[in-house]
């Protein structure tokens, strides 16, 4: 059976029984029975018949509430493709939508009628757009049961073949370059049976079988995951809009009590959020012993976040077990991968690892002191600042398979590597909508990886399988790579947030955003020259009573956090007023979208720390109007040598004993800490990338000055270590491991092989 018919059947066991409830802000429910819903979208697709022609494209724009399954279901039944998108916002003109509906070439809009009536129809000229209650001339209950469905023969709809295409998903963020995914009925059908799988929803009595949910239904999480989802399954869906649930997170928590839920289905940001607003006082009376599954996706999933939503509610007998961490996107329709429930069960909670964060910047998940059981009790703080907790996005449920494949290599990646993320599975989509070349990028049928043939998806996502179990880290674009070492937002986002916490236990961030910004043809270095290497920026959500005077207090346990958690200089902090972020419609912060910004100067900041106005213009001065001018070069050279003879008699608190610019480094007193602080500021400085142990690959303030004046010049160096490093090198061996951590891998395997062959000599 097709969607709809199995949807239909799903009605047929009890047609007077509630299977649509949306909550309004004012506690106010309204229902549907399966009954009330085959009428009303029988007689809407009625009316649309008369409106479109079968295949065309509609574009479905409500606000939360039940009208946008009615009509979504109303155009399955009339041969019709629905395009969800999001709802128009008061005042706002609709020709915002121009770039969606132009890209699938949608001739009708569909909204309710208030929002009609408050919005500029006339600004989409190509564009009907229209109300259930225009165009079917009556309000939704008359129309139940008055209009005439003539137009409707009893199969339309009925007969879609699995390879039809059912509706166009517009991915997140898609704004002047939308992509349409396209699914279709076997899509959707082998997804909701992996969903079925996963959740074990046979295991429920289909009338405990209760979803309650605030994700928008417009989202594909809201749409496959919870609507359909629990039409297909014989449940009943009881939804709330997102603006309400972030206004009140205790609505959620009171609905699956009312309800009794079995399923709910949120992003972490959900569970975060409903963890830090919640009061313990509002708990009375909340019970939520009925729920079975609490999935959460849309972004890696943080075991922090878990463990102090578990241990808030414990009192309403949550369990930690319920939590469902899965991993899925639009182009596999929803889900990909999610926890084995009864191994979750059996252990307490879902799987996690504690791994190496030094070693998975650099691609590899080295587990650290063994596989971790469920629920975590202990402190991020507690552990090594170089352990990390990854948390399982699970396994496979059904059909479909997963790998890891090398970026650079297209070839398979073993276990506990790191690369892309790559799915086989009939839920995998049929392509984007009137876009080949996409297509093609991301739905790959040349079978590059050498193990499998066959047609997979390339998600763009970072992620490693331990024991089967995958782990996704992050986004291809979102990485930050500095120095060769990959680092990943999440984690510098994590140690921000807990350190904004230590300042002040009260302190609660709306969301942090994490980016790189890479340099311009006209971006220029503290120093005047040309910049050469990316910069990272991070943004922090203040709450509407932070106290501007603690923002510098903010902004250095910030700094500290992440260079001591992350080994990462970060070049600006942006303390920003709330909900300045972008999001997706799901919550999901978008960090390419707010990098975007940040390049336009769009944010209202409250404090803004550049890492270049710390520089001391007196160490470190403008070489520009040196370096344009004949030699140049040699001034420049100079110049340098200069700024590193001063910082280091600053930093020393030596500055009036005479030092020579050919007297090595280890005689002046510097070790590696204070090598390692030379490197940053002359990589700021200048503008160019610089290893953390540049001073022992050149180890005198001349040879050094040499060195950097090439590379601000653009000359290749003969070597990556100058041929003097082995007799400089600190002869201390807690010293020299402590630097060889410092270095990434190219550099760490050079030095290492020239220290062997000169032992071997």
């Amino acid at each position: 059976m097709n969607l709809l018919e199995t949807i239909w059947t799903s009605f047929a066991t009890d047609l007077d029984r509630p299977r649509l409830t949306f909550l309004s802000d004012n506690k106010e429910s309204t229902s549907l029975t399966g009954r009330e819903i085959i009428q009303a979208v029988d007689s809407q697709a009625a009316a649309l018949r008369l409106l479109a022609d079968p295949g065309d494209r509609v574009l479905l724009a409500y606000p939360a509430g039940l009208d946008f399954a009615i009509s979504f279901l109303a155009c399955l039944r009339s041969g019709l493709l629905p395009v969800p998108v999001s709802s128009p916002k008061p005042r706002r003109p609709l020709s915002r939508y121009a770039t969606v509906a132009r890209d699938c070439d949608a001739r009708l809009a569909i909204t309710s009628d208030r929002i009609l009536q408050r919005s500029d129809v006339n600004v989409s000229p190509n564009i009907r757009w229209t109300s259930p209650d225009e165009f079917g001339g009556k309000r939704r209950d008359d129309l139940v049961r008055d209009v005439s469905c003539d137009g409707l023969n009893d199969t339309m709809g009925f007969d879609r073949k699995p390879d039809d295409l059912l509706f166009l998903q517009y991915t997140s963020g898609s704004t002047s370059s939308p992509k349409g995914v396209m699914v279709s009925d076997r899509n959707v059908m082998t997804n909701l049976a992996s969903i079925e799988a996963g959740f074990q929803i046979q295991e429920i009595e289909p009338s405990r079988r209760v979803v309650c949910s605030w994700l928008p239904t417009h989202h594909d999480m809201g749409l496959v995951g919870v609507l359909l989802s629990s039409l297909v399954h014989e449940g009943q869906a009881v939804l709330m809009s997102p603006t309400s649930f972030v206004a009140s997170p205790i609505r959620w928590l009171q609905a699956m009590s009312d309800y009794a839920a079995t399923i709910t289905v949120a992003p972490t940001f959900g569970y975060h959020w409903a963890t830090s607003k919640i009061a313990r006082h509002q708990l009375e009376g909340i019970d939520l012993s009925s729920l079975q599954v609490a999935a959460c996706g849309a972004e890696p999933v943080q075991g922090s976040v878990l463990d102090q939503f578990a241990k808030k509610f414990a009192p309403t007998r949550f369990k930690a077990e319920t939590f469902y961490p899965c991993y899925g996107l639009a182009e596999s329709t929803l889900m990909v991968t999610g926890t084995d429930r009864q191994a979750s069960i059996a252990r307490g909670g879902p799987s996690r690892l504690n791994i190496s964060r030094r070693r998975l910047r650099e691609g590899v998940a080295i587990v650290v002191d063994g596989h971790q059981e469920g629920h975590q009790e202990g402190h991020q703080d507690d552990r090594d600042d170089d352990v990390d907790t990854i948390v399982s996005s699970g396994v496979v449920h059904g059909e479909g398979r997963v790998a890891i494949c090398g970026i650079a290599t297209e070839t398979t990646l073993p276990d506990d590597l790191v690369g892309e993320i790559r799915v086989q599975s009939p839920s995998v989509v049929m392509g984007y909508w009137n876009n080949p070349s996409a297509t093609k990028e991301s739905f790959r049928s040349d079978s590059p990886l050498s193990d499998f043939s066959g047609r997979w998806l390339r998600t763009g996502d970072l992620g490693f399988v331990h024991r089967d179990e995958l782990y996704v880290t992050g986004r291809i674009k979102d990485v930050i790579i500095i120095g060769g070492q990959n680092h990943y937002p999440h984690d510098i986002e994590l140690a921000a947030d807990e350190a904004i916490k230590g300042v002040a236990a009260d302190l609660l961030v709306g969301g942090l955003a994490a980016f790189s910004i890479p340099p311009g043809d006209q971006d220029l270095a503290p120093g005047g020259l040309l910049l050469a290497m990316e910069r990272v920026v991070l943004c922090c959500e203040m709450p509407r009573t932070f106290n501007p005077a603690i923002a510098s207090d903010v902004i250095e346990a910030v700094r500290l956090a992440v260079a001591k958690t992350c080994d990462l200089t970060v070049d600006e902090i942006l303390l920003v007023r709330p909900a300045s972020l972008s999001r997706t419609s799901s919550g999901k912060i978008q960090r390419q979208l707010n990098a975007q910004r940040f390049r336009n100067h769009d944010f209202s900041t409250i404090a803004h720390f550049r890492g270049i106005d710390e520089l001391d213009g007196k160490v470190f001065p403008d070489l520009r109007r040196w370096s344009s001018r004949p030699g140049g070069r040699q001034i420049v050279r100079q110049k340098i040598e200069n700024a590193i003879l001063a910082y280091i008699a600053q930093e020393s608190g030596d500055e009036t004993t005479f030092v020579s610019s050919e007297t090595p480094f280890a005689d002046m007193g510097v070790d590696s800490m204070l090598a390692v602080q030379l490197s940053s500021q002359l990589q700021r400085w200048l503008g160019v990338p610089l290893s953390a142990v540049v001073a022992w690959s050149h180890p005198t303030p001349k040879t050094l000055s040499q060195y950097l004046a090439d590379q601000v010049f653009g000359i290749e160096p003969t070597e990556r270590f100058g041929s003097s490093i082995l007799e400089n090198l600190p002869m201390n061996e807690e010293e020299l491991i402590a630097m060889i951590e410092q270095m990434n891998d190219e550099d760490a395997a050079e030095l290492l092989a020239q220290l062997e062959g000169n032992s071997a000599t």
